[in-house]
């Protein structure tokens, strides 16, 4: 059961406990250890009113680019990470090794698209948030997985290639 006591300029909501509001029932004060309202968190005015402040309304979020910052540096990650890995790596490693740095040259057309949206911010024409997580998350996928493709190619796959 939820208490709920309303005073002259704030409500107090606080659950009955032990016979106990959340509020002074004389001053209109939280008690100590009770749960303010959100109204304590902003600033009093000198009159003791609670400043009217309007919010800026929220931009709509951009549904292609979060798919586009989750999809982009799995699918680094994949490319790289298999490249490393598997026969082509045993087979030809100068096009395993061309095939990782043409993903990684994409990587830092990235990393420019990212730089310029920030420097165009600054102009005021766009955000570059987005860009800068997609470089950021796709640089370091790549590293990840060319790394521990590496790792897993001399430790579990080319063994199993001398063998066949």
């Amino acid at each position: 059961k939820i208490l709920c006591l309303r005073f002259r300029y704030r409500t107090c909501l606080w659950p009955e406990m032990y016979g106990q509001s959340g509020c002074n029932a004389q001053s209109g004060a939280s008690m100590y250890g009770s749960m303010r309202s959100n109204g304590d968190l902003q600033a009093f005015d000198f009159q003791g009113k609670m400043p009217v402040t309007a919010r800026t309304p929220r931009k709509p979020l951009n549904l292609i680019a979060v798919i586009t910052c989750f999809c982009l540096p799995l699918l680094i990650f994949v490319v790289v990470f298999a490249a490393q890995t598997f026969v082509l790596h045993y087979e030809s490693p100068q096009v395993c090794m061309l095939l990782c740095s043409i993903v990684l040259a994409f990587v830092l057309l990235l990393g420019y698209f990212a730089y310029s949206a920030v420097v165009q911010k600054t102009a005021g024409v766009q955000e570059p948030e987005w860009y800068a997580f997609v470089f950021a998350t796709g640089a370091l996928a790549w590293v990840f997985a060319f790394a521990l493709g590496q790792v897993n190619f001399e430790v579990n796959m080319q063994p199993f290639y001398d063998v066949s």
